[in-house]
């Protein structure tokens, strides 16, 4: 069974007090500050508290409704086992915590130093002696300071397992003291599994509220004055429905008091189907009253087998955090008492922060600066996690300990939390918290320009709200209405921001023109008057022509600047509208790709600078003329120009959207959420603000913002809008790029600069997340500023759901530039094809190139170089390539082809005689030249004499042919050796009577002598047939170069044996063997062996049932034969005698091992079978040469006597005895 749960300390009203006992603070902390400034601006703060010592003010205070940060601080030096609660405490400048090890019932204290943010080194203060429930008993731990000593209580234990009690570890005067001294009070309260505890003091005494986990019952402790005292334990009982309660934490709510209980479900921590709760316990005035309690059930289903909790009261933030001990949701969880301690709190489960395992218990919260910890002990992962709220950096200053902290300033607009503790670790420390909300400050638009009718009116206006207003006329609201051109303004004051916003009013100008120049031909002007109601429009071109039209072309006859006059008609009178422009191209670096030489049949692609139009000429050789980056492929020097329109440097602020929502505006909405039609947003993703829109990557970077819109179908409503300074009579291209987020409707747009329309529609791609670009040109006349717009023209309501990305306004200048391509042509040349002999190799040569590669290579010394060695064994191209220092290449051939094999025909090679002289001959050749000289009758001929000594010798002939091509071929000459005369017999030693084959080798010529008794004496292996010892002479004669010899043989004649046999008796009824007898010899065979015990012994015994004549064959010493005769007669006379052993000895010696009838003759047994006394059969066979040996199974039967039994068929009749026969050891 595992279930631990923790000790709680108790804080006044915020967290960070340690123990402390319940007197009333006798200081009322208290400060003014305003409720709203302006962003950067001063904020005085007004100190108003009564009776404080200390003061610590915190202008960043962390907000707790946010999410902690979590870092796993693992096994600090491997002394966590299964820990379950942490205590912490300061001690003379630094601070000790304690942790309690179910595993193994352990005291491991944490020495973080002075703060408590360092890492810790751990000692292990041991069991001591068993007072600490083990193993898989100890829980949780409180640490209180009374008369001058430092104590630890710890509770744990549950029956069935370590005994439940609770103890105290007294550390005397010094938290640090490494010998504390234990003690166990025993089971006080008659607790079972003991979990939560919360210590505290009332008047001069000190309690404690405990929880019995398994008895689902509350227990309060009292320990008097001194914790030297034994305590005593009051039962309160089941309060607020409590079901297997795991944590405790009490707080005093405006002098209520208030206890909470964290209900775990039941002892299986991962049941799925527990109920997770947390109950209220209501004390009233004091925890000294008997209370009533509540369940407040699993708000927000955030409790996952809840095991501890801590509350904090802060900065008008009431909220408690829940340790979550779930395997499959282990994780940290929020309540939030916004409507106060008495109403039910709201549940979020913050998910698993800083790799949490069985969460077990979360401490009371220290604070750092403006940030805000607390540690989380992890059971089955042995590690402790600490937990961090952040606070702000947005302040000036972030802290301050004076009575009143200067004034302070806020960076960023927000609501800030403003924070004072005073008499910070006192019994009296109390807190406040103040919150002011930071405004941004108004931003100061462009100056704007409205333009007027005669006689009209037009409202004018500030978009900055929430502020205070005084125009220039006078008046004090955020828009008026004028009736007279001139400049207006209007201060505005925003909680102490103050900022101007400048209009100008002027008469319409309701006709403008527009002009372009011809990329191609940039004298070519094109002229477009501009404006809703233009008619008669005249033209005046400033060289001294004129026409008429909407639109009109012109051709100058030089560059220059030139003052162009548009008078047209507007629907209600004729304006003049004059521009002074420039006719030029400048030349500048467009083309990127550098002056170049490339090698003929190559390509370039030619590079440029963006641009919006462009002109290449010529198009010769290019593979499309109308992209900026044509490739290439002149076949001469070629000389390219380029005409371009480029803009200059991006005017616009923000065009990218990097920024976010800032540097234009709209009369769309921004908002959060994408409904209804009519709002925009900022982004980077469609879908992350309208879940009907299409997932897209910006235009820019793929990952960065764009501006999403749900179109609105109000004509001309303007989408994005932005002021800039522009330079009067200059052209500018007005860019955006567009793509559709829904495939309905697409957007239809329109670029407007100061209210007219300009361009072509921009019609937004019928296909999602494709990008499209559209820009339009624009001349700025007189004007130095421009309000440069992009509007809707699409009137459905459906759909027209569309993104922006990359707007720009910039200058359009026209540029030229050009590029000079010259081609190289290699011309590689191969050396003359040439014809070597076989065998022979030839020097090849290329010109034309710096590199060069040939092929094939196998038969090239370097494939590599110009020169390089041809060895080839057949007709052989060869290519050779070769590279110009720029890389060129170009090739040729080269064949070398071979003349035929002289075909050689000769003498093969051949073994003479010593000192020999014979004849050579060759052919196939026109001249021969032989080799060694010395022992060659003519070295020239092609039929020379040689001569040879002892030494085999090789003559080598070299031959040429007709094309003075050689080769050598030679002629072996081995020398015969002398013979190697032999003579051998193949029996040396023969019986009398017997032959030998007598053999001679080496010759070609054998006499042998003496001739008698041999068959053939002329043969090399005559048979010989001596009665006597001979000894045999052979004379060989060798034909081919004269050589003989004359070898002896000795040839020995043996004696035969004289055998003679006889026989004992001849066989009847009364003999039914009988011994055959033989002599003269050393060795003998009987014939036939049928009926003979052993055909090979001089005196065999022989059992038969008829008459037979053996015959013995006897062997002498020399192994020579001779035979002898008996016969052995069988008749039925006679009394049959068949008799068997009356005992033997199976003892291994040889003698009597064995019990038998071998000797009945020729009898037919039919049975042979041993008995023991008790009749079991322990031997059996028909086979009269099979004997029992005294075992039965392969086990060796006793001494005694055994009965036999024997049934035959014998040449007298049958045969049936019994008998006994005694077995002897």
């Amino acid at each position: 069974m595992f279930s631990s749960c923790r000790i709680s300390i108790w804080c006044l009203i915020l967290f960070f007090v340690g123990s402390a006992s319940y007197a009333q603070p006798t200081v009322t902390p208290s400060f003014a500050v305003p409720d709203t400034i302006c962003v950067n601006n001063s904020l005085n703060i007004t100190n108003a508290t009564v009776g404080a010592q200390t003061y610590f003010w915190n202008f960043c205070v962390a907000d707790l409704k946010q999410a902690p940060i979590g870092t796993n601080l693992g096994n600090i030096g491997g002394n966590l086992n299964m820990p379950v609660f942490m205590d912490y405490a300061q001690y003379n400048g630094n601070w000790y915590g304690f942790s309690v090890n179910f595993g193994n019932g352990r005291l491991i204290r944490h020495d973080f130093g002075n703060s408590l943010l360092n890492t810790p080194a751990t000692i292990d203060m041991g069991n001591f002696g068993g007072v600490i429930p083990t193993p898989q008993g100890a829980e949780g731990i409180q640490l209180v300071f009374n008369e001058g000593k430092w104590y630890a209580i710890i509770i744990g234990g549950y029956v069935g397992g370590p005994t439940p009690r609770i103890l105290k570890i007294e550390f005397g005067s010094a938290l640090n003291n490494p010998a504390p001294v234990a003690t166990n009070w025993g089971n006080i309260g008659n607790l079972d599994q003991t979990c939560d505890l919360h210590v505290f003091k009332e008047g001069n005494n000190w309690y404690g509220l405990g929880i019995s986990t398994l008895q689902n019952k509350v227990i309060r402790y009292e320990f008097s004055n001194s914790f030297d005292n034994i305590p005593t334990a009051t039962d309160l009982g089941n309060v607020g429905n409590l079901e297997f309660p795991t944590g405790i934490y009490a707080v005093n709510d405006n002098g209520f008091w208030r206890v909470f209980v964290t209900n775990g479900g039941d002892d299986f921590y991962h049941n799925p189907n527990a109920n997770y709760t947390i109950s209220r316990l209501d004390f009233g005035s004091s925890l000294l009253n008997t209370p009533s309690g509540v369940n407040l059930g699993n708000p927000g289903n955030a409790l996952k087998h809840p095991r501890d909790l801590t509350i904090v009261q802060n900065c008008e933030q009431t909220v408690a955090f829940i340790a979550n001990g779930h395997p499959n949701f282990p994780s940290i969880s929020r309540l939030d008492f916004s409507s106060g301690f008495g109403q039910p709190p709201t549940g979020t489960n913050l998910g698993n922060i800083g790799n949490l395992s069985f969460a077990h218990s979360i401490s009371r919260l220290f604070r750092v600066n403006e940030d805000l910890f607390a540690f989380v002990t992890n059971v089955t992962s042995n590690s402790i996690t600490r937990l961090r709220f952040a606070g702000c950096n947005n302040a000036s200053m972030q802290s301050s300990s004076a009575h009143t902290p200067p004034p302070i300033k806020y960076n960023t607009p927000g609501t800030y939390n403003i924070n004072l503790t005073v008499n910070e670790g006192l019994s009296t420390q109390a807190s406040i918290c103040r919150q002011v909300v930071v405004m941004p400050a108004p931003i100061q638009n462009p100056n704007k320009l409205f333009p007027i009718c005669l006689n009209g009116t037009v409202r004018i206006g500030t978009p900055t709200t929430h502020a205070k207003y005084l125009w220039n006329t006078g008046e004090t609201i955020q828009e008026i209405d004028v009736t007279a051109p001139g400049k207006y303004w209007v201060d505005i004051d925003r909680f102490g921001c103050k900022v101007t916003d400048t209009f100008f009013v002027e008469y319409h100008k309701q006709v403008d023109f527009g002009f372009s120049q011809n990329i191609c031909n940039p004298y070519e002007l094109s002229f477009s008057a501009l404006g809703a109601n233009v008619s008669n429009a005249r033209w005046d071109f400033g060289d001294g022509n004129t026409g008429t039209g909407q639109s009109v072309n012109h051709v100058y006859n030089a560059f220059g600047t030139y003052t162009i006059t548009l008078t047209a008609f507007n629907g209600t009178c004729d304006e003049v509208i004059t521009k002074v422009i420039r006719v030029l191209v400048t030349n500048d670096n467009l083309i990127t790709t550098n002056d170049t030489t490339i090698c003929i049949g190559a390509s370039l692609k030619l590079k440029t600078i963006p641009a919006i139009d462009f002109c290449w000429s010529p198009s010769t050789d290019l593979d499309n003329p109308r992209t900026l980056n044509p490739v290439a492929t002149p076949v001469s020097d070629m000389i390219y120009y380029l005409n371009a329109k480029v803009v200059g440097n991006n005017l616009i602020n923000n065009g990218d959207f990097s920024a976010g929502n800032t540097g234009f505006t709209s009369q769309y909405s921004y908002a959060t959420n994408g409904f209804p039609e009519g709002l925009y947003w900022v982004g980077n993703n469609p879908t992350n603000w309208h879940p009907g829109f299409i997932s897209c990557g910006d235009h820019t970077s793929g990952t960065g913002n764009m501006m999403v819109m749900n179109g609105s179908p109000v004509l001309n409503m303007v989408v994005w809008q932005q002021t800039i300074t522009v330079t009067p009579n200059t052209n500018y291209a007005f860019s955006t790029w567009i793509t559709s987020v829904t495939n309905v409707n697409p957007a239809l747009l329109q670029f407007s600069i100061n209210g007219l329309t300009l361009g072509n529609l921009i019609s937004a791609p019928a296909t999602t997340c494709n990008w499209t670009q559209f820009y339009a040109t624009w001349n700025s006349g007189n004007n130095t500023t421009a309000t440069i717009s992009i509007v809707n023209q699409n009137l459905q309501n459906t759909g027209n759901d569309f993104a922006l990305d990359d707007i720009s306004f910039g200058e359009v200048l026209i540029k030229r530039d050009m590029i000079r391509v010259n081609v190289e042509t290699p011309v590689v040349t191969a050396s003359a094809d040439a014809t070597i002999c076989p065998g022979d190799n030839i020097q090849l040569n290329a010109t034309g190139a710096a590199e060069y590669s040939w092929t094939p290579t196998a038969s090239l010394s370097n494939a590599a170089i110009q020169s390089p060695t041809a060895t080839p064994t057949t007709l052989t191209e060869y290519t050779v390539t070769g590279k110009t220092a720029l890389g060129c290449t170009a090739q040729d051939k080269v064949v070398i082809d071979l003349h035929p094999e002289i075909n050689i025909t000769k003498t093969p090679d051949t073994t003479v005689c010593r000192f020999a002289n014979f004849p050579l001959r060759v052919s196939g050749g026109v001249s021969y030249n032989w080799t060694p000289s010395a022992n060659v009758s003519n070295i020239n001929s092609d039929q020379p004499l040689v001569q040879v000594g002892l030494e085999k010798m090789k003559f080598k002939v070299e031959v040429t042919d007709i094309y003075t091509c050689k080769k050598i071929d030679s002629v072996e000459v081995d020398i015969l050796p002398y013979p190697e005369f032999a003579a051998s017999s193949s029996n040396r030693y023969i019986c009398l009577g017997k032959t030998t084959t007598l053999n001679a080798s080496g010759g070609d010529q054998y006499t042998w002598t003496p001739s008698s008794f041999i068959d053939d004496p002329s043969k090399a292996s005559p048979v010989a047939s001596p009665n006597i010892n001979t000894t045999y002479s052979v004379h060989i004669q060798d034909n081919t170069c004269g050589f003989d010899s004359t070898i002896n043989l000795d040839i020995t004649v043996n004696p035969l044996p004289f055998i003679q046999a006889g026989k004992s008796n001849d066989i009847d009824c009364n003999k039914p063997t009988a011994t055959l007898i033989a002599t003269g010899g050393v060795a003998y065979t009987w014939l036939p062996a049928t009926g003979l015990n052993d055909p090979a012994k001089a005196n065999p015994v022989a059992a038969i049932s008829e008459s037979t004549n053996y015959q013995v064959t006897g062997t002498n010493q020399y192994g020579c034969e001779s035979s002898a005769f008996v016969r052995l007669n069988v008749s039925q006379t006679g009394i049959p005698r068949f008799v068997v052993p009356n005992a033997f000895s199976p003892d291994g010696d040889g003698k009597n091992d064995c019990f038998g009838i071998a000797r009945w003759g020729d009898a037919k047994v039919e049975e042979f079978a041993i008995f023991n006394r008790w009749g079991q059969k322990l031997f059996s066979t028909n086979n009269p040469s099979i004997c029992w040996d005294g075992r039965f199974n392969g086990q060796m039967q006793p001494a005694g006597a055994y009965a036999y039994l024997i049934r035959a068929r014998t040449i007298c009749g049958p045969v049936n005895t019994r008998g006994m026969v005694l077995l002897v050891r």
